[in-house]
């Protein structure tokens, strides 16, 4: 596992989510305080959130980095999918994109801390995360209130070193959730 830690030193942090799961995982990382940058260090949406959702690069750059900012900016992209392509424009090209993957999904997380893991792997060639997800709790992730109250930001840590554990990276340059902890 790499450590990408130390990129966020004295940088302004742009933090790019896919989806209501991967916003409720990192403001949860962030207001424990386990992130390598704190929530003064970010940039935050329309709605002062500390984390925004996924738009294409070039709407993101128009939106978020045409503004002055008192660090050099850095942006920290989370999703699933390791094919998904994010190009800045020309004119912003110098600022650092780190991608953190949640594959196959952030569900796994779910089901890593409610230990399901061996009757997750008996189904799981035919049933998705979210599905399993789904069926045990009676839950869409995308439920942010029901997500903001399931995780501590402890309980996060937790799941996501354990999924570090029992999740092969794609290549040697895939940076996961578990190298920005701790």
């Amino acid at each position: 596992m790499s450590s990408i830690r130390s990129l966020f030193a004295d940088r302004t942090v742009a933090i790019l989510c896919e989806g209501s799961a991967e916003r409720i995982v990192m403001e949860k990382l962030l207001e424990g305080g386990l992130l390598p940058f704190s929530a003064d260090d970010v940039i935050t949406d329309e709605w002062d959130r500390p984390t925004i959702l996924r738009m294409p690069a070039k709407k993101f750059a128009r939106v978020y980095l045409e503004l002055a900012y008192s660090q050099p900016v850095i942006v920290l992209r989370v999703l699933d999918s390791v094919h998904e392509k994010f190009m800045l424009p020309h004119a912003f090209r110098e600022i650092p994109v780190v991608s953190c993957y949640t594959r196959p999904e952030i569900e796994r997380l779910i089901i890593l801390h409610e230990d399901w893991e061996s009757e997750w792997q008996k189904v799981k060639s035919r049933t998705k995360p979210s599905d399993f997800c789904k069926e045990r709790l009676g839950i869409r992730i995308e439920q942010e209130d029901w997500l903001r109250q399931y995780w501590s930001s402890e309980a996060l840590c937790a799941a996501i070193h354990a999924y570090s554990h029992v999740h092969q990276q794609a290549g040697k340059d895939e940076h996961t959730l578990a190298d920005l902890l701790p």
